[in-house]
Protein backbone atom coordinates (compact mmCIF):
# COMPACT_ATOMS: atom_id res chain seq x y z
CA UNK A 1 0.00 0.00 0.00
CA UNK A 2 2.85 2.43 0.79
CA UNK A 3 4.45 1.65 -2.56
CA UNK A 4 1.27 2.72 -4.38
CA UNK A 5 1.21 6.06 -2.49
CA UNK A 6 4.81 6.72 -3.47
CA UNK A 7 4.01 6.08 -7.14
CA UNK A 8 1.05 8.47 -7.05
CA UNK A 9 3.18 11.12 -5.37
CA UNK A 10 5.92 10.79 -8.00
CA UNK A 11 3.39 11.06 -10.81
CA UNK A 12 1.88 14.18 -9.22
CA UNK A 13 5.30 15.78 -8.81
CA UNK A 14 6.14 14.96 -12.41
CA UNK A 15 2.95 16.65 -13.67
CA UNK A 16 3.60 19.76 -11.58
CA UNK A 17 7.18 19.85 -12.75
CA UNK A 18 6.17 19.53 -16.39
CA UNK A 19 3.66 22.33 -16.01
CA UNK A 20 6.06 24.62 -14.20
CA UNK A 21 8.72 24.05 -16.82
CA UNK A 22 6.45 25.15 -19.70
CA UNK A 23 7.81 28.46 -21.06
CA UNK A 24 5.54 31.50 -21.46
CA UNK A 25 5.41 33.13 -24.89
CA UNK A 26 7.46 36.34 -25.04
CA UNK A 27 8.03 39.09 -27.57
CA UNK A 28 10.19 42.18 -27.96
CA UNK A 29 9.45 45.55 -29.45
CA UNK A 30 9.72 45.64 -33.22
CA UNK A 31 9.73 48.34 -35.88
CA UNK A 32 6.47 48.70 -37.78
CA UNK A 33 4.50 51.31 -39.71
CA UNK A 34 1.51 52.53 -37.68
CA UNK A 35 -1.50 54.37 -39.02
CA UNK A 36 -4.19 55.93 -36.84
CA UNK A 37 -7.45 56.54 -38.67
CA UNK A 38 -11.08 57.39 -37.92
CA UNK A 39 -13.69 55.28 -39.70
CA UNK A 40 -16.70 56.95 -41.26
CA UNK A 41 -19.50 55.93 -43.57
CA UNK A 42 -21.69 58.01 -45.81
CA UNK A 43 -22.78 58.61 -49.39
CA UNK A 44 -22.15 60.56 -52.57
CA UNK A 45 -24.16 63.76 -52.98
CA UNK A 46 -24.16 66.71 -55.36
CA UNK A 47 -22.78 70.08 -54.31
CA UNK A 48 -26.14 71.69 -55.10
CA UNK A 49 -29.38 69.79 -54.79
CA UNK A 50 -32.96 70.94 -54.88
CA UNK A 51 -36.40 69.42 -55.07
CA UNK A 52 -38.50 70.48 -58.04
CA UNK A 53 -41.95 71.29 -56.67
CA UNK A 54 -45.16 72.29 -58.41
CA UNK A 55 -46.62 75.77 -57.87
CA UNK A 56 -49.77 74.81 -59.75
CA UNK A 57 -52.27 71.96 -59.88
CA UNK A 58 -53.14 69.92 -62.95
CA UNK A 59 -52.19 66.97 -65.14
CA UNK A 60 -48.70 66.53 -66.55
CA UNK A 61 -49.05 67.14 -70.28
CA UNK A 62 -45.37 67.69 -71.10
CA UNK A 63 -42.44 65.61 -69.90
CA UNK A 64 -39.11 66.85 -71.24
CA UNK A 65 -36.61 64.99 -69.05
CA UNK A 66 -35.55 61.57 -67.79
CA UNK A 67 -33.28 60.45 -64.99
CA UNK A 68 -29.68 61.28 -65.81
CA UNK A 69 -30.65 64.01 -68.29
CA UNK A 70 -28.27 67.01 -68.16
CA UNK A 71 -30.14 70.29 -67.72
CA UNK A 72 -29.28 73.98 -67.85
CA UNK A 73 -30.79 76.78 -65.85
CA UNK A 74 -34.05 77.82 -67.49
CA UNK A 75 -34.64 74.55 -69.35
CA UNK A 76 -38.28 73.43 -69.45
CA UNK A 77 -38.74 70.32 -67.29
CA UNK A 78 -42.51 69.77 -67.03
CA UNK A 79 -45.70 71.22 -68.50
CA UNK A 80 -49.02 71.11 -66.61
CA UNK A 81 -52.47 71.42 -68.16
CA UNK A 82 -53.89 74.96 -67.75
CA UNK A 83 -57.20 75.32 -69.60
CA UNK A 84 -58.80 77.33 -66.80
CA UNK A 85 -55.67 79.39 -66.31
CA UNK A 86 -55.52 80.25 -70.02
CA UNK A 87 -59.10 81.55 -69.85
CA UNK A 88 -58.26 83.68 -66.82
CA UNK A 89 -55.18 85.03 -68.57
CA UNK A 90 -57.24 86.01 -71.64
CA UNK A 91 -59.74 87.80 -69.44
CA UNK A 92 -56.92 89.69 -67.74
CA UNK A 93 -55.41 90.64 -71.10
CA UNK A 94 -58.80 91.91 -72.32
CA UNK A 95 -59.35 93.90 -69.13
CA UNK A 96 -55.91 95.46 -69.40
CA UNK A 97 -56.44 96.38 -73.07
CA UNK A 98 -59.81 97.99 -72.24
CA UNK A 99 -58.36 99.91 -69.30
CA UNK A 100 -55.45 101.13 -71.43
CA UNK A 101 -57.85 102.27 -74.18
CA UNK A 102 -59.88 104.32 -71.69
CA UNK A 103 -56.79 106.25 -70.57
CA UNK A 104 -56.26 107.61 -74.12
CA UNK A 105 -57.39 111.27 -74.56
CA UNK A 106 -59.67 110.30 -77.45
CA UNK A 107 -61.51 107.60 -75.50
CA UNK A 108 -65.33 108.02 -75.43
CA UNK A 109 -65.29 108.46 -71.66
CA UNK A 110 -62.85 111.35 -71.83
CA UNK A 111 -64.26 112.89 -75.03
CA UNK A 112 -67.70 113.14 -73.42
CA UNK A 113 -66.34 115.18 -70.51
CA UNK A 114 -64.12 117.24 -72.79
CA UNK A 115 -67.24 118.29 -74.79
CA UNK A 116 -69.02 119.17 -71.58
CA UNK A 117 -66.05 121.32 -70.57
CA UNK A 118 -66.04 123.08 -73.92
CA UNK A 119 -69.74 123.81 -73.56
CA UNK A 120 -69.15 125.06 -70.00
CA UNK A 121 -66.37 127.35 -71.24
CA UNK A 122 -68.57 128.72 -74.01
CA UNK A 123 -71.40 129.33 -71.53
CA UNK A 124 -69.02 131.00 -69.09
CA UNK A 125 -67.61 133.29 -71.75
CA UNK A 126 -71.16 134.24 -72.84
CA UNK A 127 -72.24 134.91 -69.24
CA UNK A 128 -69.09 136.93 -68.64
CA UNK A 129 -69.85 139.25 -71.56
CA UNK A 130 -73.45 139.55 -70.50
CA UNK A 131 -72.38 140.47 -66.96
CA UNK A 132 -70.08 143.22 -68.31
CA UNK A 133 -72.96 144.64 -70.37
CA UNK A 134 -75.26 144.68 -67.32
CA UNK A 135 -72.60 146.38 -65.26
CA UNK A 136 -72.55 149.23 -67.79
CA UNK A 137 -76.35 149.37 -67.85
CA UNK A 138 -76.51 149.41 -64.07
CA UNK A 139 -74.23 152.45 -63.95
CA UNK A 140 -76.67 154.45 -66.13
CA UNK A 141 -79.68 153.08 -64.30
CA UNK A 142 -80.86 151.24 -67.43
CA UNK A 143 -81.46 147.98 -65.50
CA UNK A 144 -82.53 147.23 -61.99
CA UNK A 145 -80.23 145.86 -59.28
CA UNK A 146 -82.30 142.70 -59.26
CA UNK A 147 -81.69 142.09 -62.96
CA UNK A 148 -77.97 142.70 -62.49
CA UNK A 149 -77.81 140.31 -59.52
CA UNK A 150 -79.57 137.62 -61.54
CA UNK A 151 -77.04 137.91 -64.38
CA UNK A 152 -74.14 137.92 -61.93
CA UNK A 153 -75.49 134.76 -60.25
CA UNK A 154 -75.79 133.12 -63.65
CA UNK A 155 -72.14 133.99 -64.34
CA UNK A 156 -71.02 132.56 -60.98
CA UNK A 157 -72.98 129.34 -61.67
CA UNK A 158 -71.32 128.99 -65.10
CA UNK A 159 -67.92 129.55 -63.52
CA UNK A 160 -68.64 126.93 -60.86
CA UNK A 161 -69.98 124.50 -63.48
CA UNK A 162 -66.78 124.78 -65.54
CA UNK A 163 -64.69 124.07 -62.45
CA UNK A 164 -66.84 121.02 -61.66
CA UNK A 165 -66.53 119.71 -65.23
CA UNK A 166 -62.75 120.19 -65.22
CA UNK A 167 -62.43 118.49 -61.82
CA UNK A 168 -64.62 115.68 -63.14
CA UNK A 169 -62.24 115.12 -66.04
CA UNK A 170 -59.22 115.11 -63.71
CA UNK A 171 -60.94 112.56 -61.43
CA UNK A 172 -61.92 110.44 -64.41
CA UNK A 173 -58.33 110.37 -65.70
CA UNK A 174 -57.03 109.43 -62.23
CA UNK A 175 -59.62 106.67 -61.89
CA UNK A 176 -58.86 105.36 -65.36
CA UNK A 177 -55.12 105.34 -64.61
CA UNK A 178 -55.79 103.52 -61.33
CA UNK A 179 -57.95 100.98 -63.18
CA UNK A 180 -55.13 100.53 -65.70
CA UNK A 181 -52.65 99.96 -62.87
CA UNK A 182 -54.96 97.39 -61.24
CA UNK A 183 -55.55 95.68 -64.58
CA UNK A 184 -51.82 95.57 -65.20
CA UNK A 185 -51.20 94.07 -61.75
CA UNK A 186 -53.86 91.45 -62.38
CA UNK A 187 -52.37 90.69 -65.80
CA UNK A 188 -48.87 90.25 -64.32
CA UNK A 189 -50.34 87.97 -61.63
CA UNK A 190 -52.05 85.83 -64.25
CA UNK A 191 -48.91 85.77 -66.40
CA UNK A 192 -46.87 84.61 -63.42
CA UNK A 193 -49.52 82.04 -62.58
CA UNK A 194 -49.36 80.80 -66.18
CA UNK A 195 -45.58 80.53 -65.87
CA UNK A 196 -46.12 78.23 -62.87
CA UNK A 197 -47.59 75.67 -65.26
CA UNK A 198 -44.24 75.45 -67.04
CA UNK A 199 -41.66 74.21 -64.57
CA UNK A 200 -38.07 75.10 -65.39
CA UNK A 201 -34.67 74.21 -63.97
CA UNK A 202 -33.13 76.52 -61.40
CA UNK A 203 -29.56 75.27 -61.93
CA UNK A 204 -27.08 73.66 -64.30
CA UNK A 205 -26.78 69.99 -63.48
CA UNK A 206 -28.63 66.73 -64.03
CA UNK A 207 -31.85 64.99 -63.14
CA UNK A 208 -31.13 62.69 -60.21
CA UNK A 209 -34.60 61.30 -59.60
CA UNK A 210 -38.09 61.52 -61.12
CA UNK A 211 -41.11 61.14 -58.89
CA UNK A 212 -43.94 61.66 -61.40
CA UNK A 213 -45.16 60.01 -64.60
CA UNK A 214 -46.66 61.66 -67.74
CA UNK A 215 -50.41 62.23 -67.39
CA UNK A 216 -50.28 62.03 -63.60
CA UNK A 217 -52.15 64.56 -61.47
CA UNK A 218 -49.85 67.03 -59.70
CA UNK A 219 -50.86 68.90 -56.56
CA UNK A 220 -49.59 72.34 -55.59
CA UNK A 221 -46.37 72.00 -53.56
CA UNK A 222 -45.84 68.36 -54.55
CA UNK A 223 -42.25 67.22 -55.23
CA UNK A 224 -41.82 66.12 -58.84
CA UNK A 225 -38.08 65.54 -59.22
CA UNK A 226 -34.67 65.91 -57.60
CA UNK A 227 -31.97 67.87 -59.44
CA UNK A 228 -28.29 68.11 -58.60
CA UNK A 229 -25.44 70.26 -59.82
CA UNK A 230 -21.88 71.29 -59.09
CA UNK A 231 -19.20 68.91 -57.87
CA UNK A 232 -19.75 65.42 -56.50
CA UNK A 233 -19.31 65.59 -52.74
CA UNK A 234 -18.63 62.85 -50.20
CA UNK A 235 -20.92 63.22 -47.20
CA UNK A 236 -19.66 61.32 -44.14
CA UNK A 237 -21.06 60.71 -40.65
CA UNK A 238 -18.62 60.94 -37.73
CA UNK A 239 -19.15 59.53 -34.24
CA UNK A 240 -19.14 62.01 -31.34
CA UNK A 241 -16.03 60.49 -29.78
CA UNK A 242 -14.07 60.98 -33.02
CA UNK A 243 -15.04 64.48 -34.12
CA UNK A 244 -12.27 66.23 -32.15
CA UNK A 245 -9.67 64.36 -34.21
CA UNK A 246 -11.08 65.57 -37.52
CA UNK A 247 -9.70 68.68 -39.24
CA UNK A 248 -10.07 70.42 -42.58
CA UNK A 249 -7.72 69.15 -45.26
CA UNK A 250 -7.14 65.72 -43.70
CA UNK A 251 -6.60 62.86 -46.12
CA UNK A 252 -9.34 60.24 -46.45
CA UNK A 253 -9.15 56.89 -48.17
CA UNK A 254 -12.54 56.22 -49.73
CA UNK A 255 -14.07 52.92 -50.78
CA UNK A 256 -17.22 52.94 -52.92
CA UNK A 257 -19.78 50.16 -52.63
CA UNK A 258 -19.92 50.14 -56.43
CA UNK A 259 -16.18 49.37 -56.64
CA UNK A 260 -15.05 48.00 -53.29
CA UNK A 261 -11.64 46.87 -54.55
CA UNK A 262 -10.59 50.43 -55.42
CA UNK A 263 -9.37 53.08 -52.97
CA UNK A 264 -9.71 56.79 -53.77
CA UNK A 265 -8.07 59.70 -52.07
CA UNK A 266 -10.11 62.65 -50.84
CA UNK A 267 -9.66 65.52 -48.41
CA UNK A 268 -12.02 67.07 -45.87
CA UNK A 269 -13.56 70.28 -47.28
CA UNK A 270 -16.25 71.09 -44.70
CA UNK A 271 -17.08 70.23 -41.10
CA UNK A 272 -20.63 70.98 -40.00
CA UNK A 273 -20.59 72.82 -36.65
CA UNK A 274 -23.71 71.21 -35.22
CA UNK A 275 -24.51 67.67 -34.14
CA UNK A 276 -27.19 66.14 -36.39
CA UNK A 277 -29.98 64.83 -34.18
CA UNK A 278 -31.56 62.78 -36.97
CA UNK A 279 -28.36 60.97 -37.91
CA UNK A 280 -27.05 60.98 -34.33
CA UNK A 281 -23.61 61.95 -35.57
CA UNK A 282 -21.55 64.86 -36.82
CA UNK A 283 -21.42 65.45 -40.56
CA UNK A 284 -18.44 66.35 -42.72
CA UNK A 285 -17.92 66.76 -46.47
CA UNK A 286 -14.94 65.74 -48.55
CA UNK A 287 -13.87 66.14 -52.17
CA UNK A 288 -12.14 63.58 -54.37
CA UNK A 289 -8.59 64.38 -55.43
CA UNK A 290 -9.27 62.43 -58.62
CA UNK A 291 -12.85 61.60 -59.56
CA UNK A 292 -13.70 57.95 -60.22
CA UNK A 293 -14.64 57.19 -63.82
CA UNK A 294 -18.18 56.29 -62.79
CA UNK A 295 -19.81 57.94 -59.83
CA UNK A 296 -23.49 57.53 -58.99
CA UNK A 297 -25.59 59.75 -56.77
CA UNK A 298 -26.26 58.34 -53.27
CA UNK A 299 -23.62 55.60 -53.67
CA UNK A 300 -22.75 54.32 -50.20
CA UNK A 301 -19.12 54.81 -49.15
CA UNK A 302 -16.74 53.91 -46.35
CA UNK A 303 -13.84 56.13 -45.45
CA UNK A 304 -10.78 56.07 -43.23
CA UNK A 305 -9.66 59.53 -42.17
CA UNK A 306 -5.90 59.61 -41.69
CA UNK A 307 -5.24 61.11 -38.27
CA UNK A 308 -1.53 60.29 -37.88
CA UNK A 309 1.09 57.81 -39.09
CA UNK A 310 4.54 56.62 -38.07
CA UNK A 311 7.07 54.75 -40.18
CA UNK A 312 9.41 52.19 -38.60
CA UNK A 313 8.24 53.05 -35.09
CA UNK A 314 9.08 50.88 -32.09
CA UNK A 315 5.81 49.17 -31.26
CA UNK A 316 4.21 46.20 -29.55
CA UNK A 317 0.90 44.49 -30.21
CA UNK A 318 -1.84 46.46 -28.44
CA UNK A 319 -3.04 43.21 -26.87
CA UNK A 320 0.14 43.19 -24.71
CA UNK A 321 -0.85 46.36 -22.85
CA UNK A 322 -2.03 46.10 -19.26
CA UNK A 323 -4.37 48.77 -17.94
CA UNK A 324 -3.69 50.92 -20.92
CA UNK A 325 -0.19 52.04 -19.89
CA UNK A 326 1.82 49.03 -18.60
CA UNK A 327 3.45 45.83 -19.88
CA UNK A 328 4.37 42.54 -18.25
CA UNK A 329 8.15 41.79 -18.02
CA UNK A 330 10.29 39.25 -16.18
CA UNK A 331 10.72 41.92 -13.48
CA UNK A 332 7.01 42.50 -13.14
CA UNK A 333 4.67 45.08 -14.65
CA UNK A 334 6.28 48.27 -15.96
CA UNK A 335 4.72 51.52 -17.06
CA UNK A 336 5.55 52.68 -20.57
CA UNK A 337 5.25 55.92 -22.51
CA UNK A 338 2.78 55.51 -25.36
CA UNK A 339 2.78 57.11 -28.78
CA UNK A 340 0.54 56.41 -31.74
CA UNK A 341 -1.95 53.61 -31.21
CA UNK A 342 -4.52 51.59 -33.10
CA UNK A 343 -6.32 48.34 -32.46
CA UNK A 344 -3.36 46.27 -33.66
CA UNK A 345 -0.20 48.20 -32.70
CA UNK A 346 0.90 50.64 -29.98
CA UNK A 347 4.00 52.80 -30.32
CA UNK A 348 6.35 52.72 -27.30
CA UNK A 349 8.29 55.92 -26.59
CA UNK A 350 9.97 54.90 -23.33
CA UNK A 351 9.89 52.74 -20.22
CA UNK A 352 11.42 49.59 -21.75
CA UNK A 353 14.28 48.84 -24.11
CA UNK A 354 14.47 46.95 -27.38
CA UNK A 355 15.78 43.88 -25.57
CA UNK A 356 13.06 43.76 -22.90
CA UNK A 357 11.16 40.50 -23.00
CA UNK A 358 7.43 41.05 -22.82
CA UNK A 359 4.81 38.56 -21.70
CA UNK A 360 1.26 38.50 -22.92
CA UNK A 361 -1.10 39.41 -20.07
CA UNK A 362 -3.27 36.72 -18.60
CA UNK A 363 -6.76 36.99 -20.05
CA UNK A 364 -8.13 36.43 -16.57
Amino acid sequence: MKRLKYIIAIVAISIVGATSCKKEETIKMERVDIVDAVFASGQIISEYEYQVTSKAEGYLTGFNISEGTPVEKGNLLFSISKVTQDAQLKNSEASYADAKRKTLPNSPEQVKLQLQIEQAKFQLESDKKNLARYENLLEVKAVSQADYDRIKLQYENSKRNLSIQQKGLEDLIKNLELSLLNANTQLITQQESSADYEIRSELNGEVLQLLKEPGELVRRGEVMALLGGGEKIIKLFIAEEDINQVELGQLIYISLNTSKDELYEASISKIYPSFDQLEQSFIIEAKFKTLPEKLYHNTQVQGNILIAERTTAFAIPTAYLIGGDSVKTSEGNKKVMLGLQNKKWTEILGGISESTQLYKPDLE
